[in-house]
């Protein structure tokens, strides 16, 4: 299980402040099914802050931002790993430092 964090996503079109309660994130993670956040903070309508809660599982999930009940075009992919996955490791798990 992943211990949480914070990850920033930059938007390409500002969205205006009255509508910043529209906004949620979707975290998709294949059969397992999806977990929806909502941003922890917004910065000049184009930052959106999200918290990765604790405990979420660890594996690869596709994040898309939902404006208004709608899901906007494009994902974005997001890798949740644990205490035990090394960080010295690139996504073949061959150690970054032998070369």
């Amino acid at each position: 299980m992943a211990e949480g964090g914070t990850v920033i996503i930059g938007l390409r079109k500002e969205i205006p402040e009255m509508w910043w309660n529209q906004v949620e994130i979707l975290l998709v993670g294949g059969k397992e099914g999806q977990v929806t956040l909502k941003p922890s903070g917004i910065r000049k309508g184009k930052k959106l802050c999200i918290r990765v809660p604790p405990g979420l599982e660890c594996r690869d999930y596709d994040v898309r931002v939902v404006f208004a009940g709608k899901i906007l075009h494009g994902a974005i992919p997001l890798a949740v790993r644990g205490d035990s996955d090394s960080e010295n490791e690139d996504e073949d798990g061959e150690d970054k430092d032998d070369f």
